[in-house]
């Protein structure tokens, strides 16, 4: 090596090392809904308090006013897929069970976790924490971490999901109820509860439950649903003061706990936020209100419309019609537009040939007919988008076709009301 080369050597070597190549980040796709209610799948860039940046169906970047957005939501699942026969298969291969526990070839699922339900509508997974504090309950949210919550701000303390509901699903009573692990329930009014024990005050003496024995605690305190900005994350739901997502991909929202000294935030990767509602006051869905089976020309029997994801962000659930049938919902005051997809099933669609007919029934019971739509394997799908006009109900009529009532079975997908005060 010559003394020439030396130089060259050294400047080489303390060259600094070239930055890793970082892959972009993947924006997620979502639904946004507008201020007419129009649902189209967009890929989500970011959010701030003047707009909601998008990637549109043609691959163009638009930057939409965050005051002509409602709700930014998940994708519509796919239905069932086609019904196709297949022969039963009968294993030789005998299962192999552990005593006392699953089949070998099936996971142990973890415990669920339980939820914290507020009387404004929130939902927060989670467990019950081991701090006690008085006329209030601490809660190990999954989504804000510790949070205590005044005991007058709550509707139900679920400590074992599955049991609970199974017994008091949309119970309400006049006193605060403890269920028990073997069924009973025991009544009264709930002075405290911790990770150790619920203490009950009824008539007029204090009796203690050990947790353990507890399948949850729901309480008489009035339901006051909330408007403002909502956020659901992972099974909760959650009303918030503020929400923003960067360009790299990261959610910050700030809670809305009633009754709270301080609010907590959260920072998550975008992918695990599954909606947004910036006006939950503004938006209803379908299948949140009540409804009656009305008198169908048919003269049949008809099952109850199955409403399959209560859950679902805004309550929005699909809501599925088993056959023909005529169904009204009554609407709440100030209800001025309808929106939804009316789809027939895959597995629906060998046989399925049906007309659905939308309407708007008013005060007087006078309808006025807002959409008819064929559904059959041609034409499996219908977007319904139509002002009410002061309505009273909306009343949806499934009338079989040629074929008759076979598989005649339709789907009212992410039905929604715009409601202007």
């Amino acid at each position: 090596m010559t003394l020439l080369t030396l130089p060259i050597l050294a400047a080489i070597l303390a060259q600094p090392e070239p930055e890793p190549v970082v892959a972009p980040i993947e924006p997620i796709s979502r639904v946004l809904v507008d201020q007419s209610l129009t649902q189209r799948s967009v890929r989500l860039l970011s959010i701030d308090a003047q707009s909601v940046r998008v990637i549109d169906e043609q691959g163009r970047t638009q930057s939409v006013p965050r005051s002509e957005v409602l709700a930014i939501l998940p994708a519509l699942t796919l239905l069932d897929p086609p019904f196709v026969p297949e022969p039963v298969r009968r294993s030789s291969r005998p299962t192999v069970t552990i005593s006392g526990t699953q089949p070998a070839s099936q996971p142990l699922n973890p415990p669920a976790l339980g939820r914290l339900e507020l009387t404004d509508g929130q939902i927060l997974p989670g467990t019950i924490s081991s701090a006690v504090t008085k006329d209030a309950v601490s809660w190990n949210s999954k989504l804000w971490g510790s949070v205590t919550v005044p005991l007058e701000n709550a509707a139900a303390i679920v400590i074992t999901p599955d049991r609970f509901d199974a017994l008091l699903a949309g119970a309400r009573g006049t006193q605060d109820l403890v269920l028990l692990g073997n069924g009973d329930r025991v009544e009264g009014f709930l002075e405290y509860i911790d990770a150790s024990v619920v203490r009950l005050e009824r008539t007029g003496k204090a009796s203690e439950l050990a947790l353990s024995r507890v399948d949850g605690v729901l309480l008489a305190n009035p339901i006051k649903p909330a408007g403002g900005a909502w956020a659901w994350v992972s099974g909760a739901a959650a009303a918030i003061t503020n929400v923003s997502l960067t360009d790299t991909g990261t959610f910050v929202i700030a809670g809305r706990l009633p009754g709270s000294k301080t609010q907590p935030s959260a920072t998550l990767p975008a992918e695990t936020v599954d909606a947004v509602c910036f006006d939950a006051a503004a938006l209803k869905s379908l299948a949140s209100l009540p409804f009656d089976l009305a008198p169908s020309d048919q003269g049949r029997w008809s099952q109850p419309p199955i409403i399959t994801t209560p859950t679902a962000p805004l309550g929005a659930s699909d809501i599925e019609l088993p056959g023909p049938m005529r169904v009204e919902w009554t609407l709440p005051r100030g209800v001025t537009r309808f929106a939804t997809t009316l789809e027939l099933p895959p597995s629906a669609r060998l046989w399925g040939d049906c007309e659905v007919v939308v309407e708007a029934v008013n005060s007087g019971g006078v309808a006025t007919i807002l959409a008819k739509a064929p559904l059959n394997q041609s034409t499996p799908q219908a977007v319904v988008n139509s002002p009410l006009n002061g309505a009273a109900k909306v009343r949806i009529t499934v009338n079989p076709g040629p074929s008759g009532p076979i598989q005649d079975r339709v789907v009212i997908r992410r039905a929604l009301l715009l409601i202007k005060p």
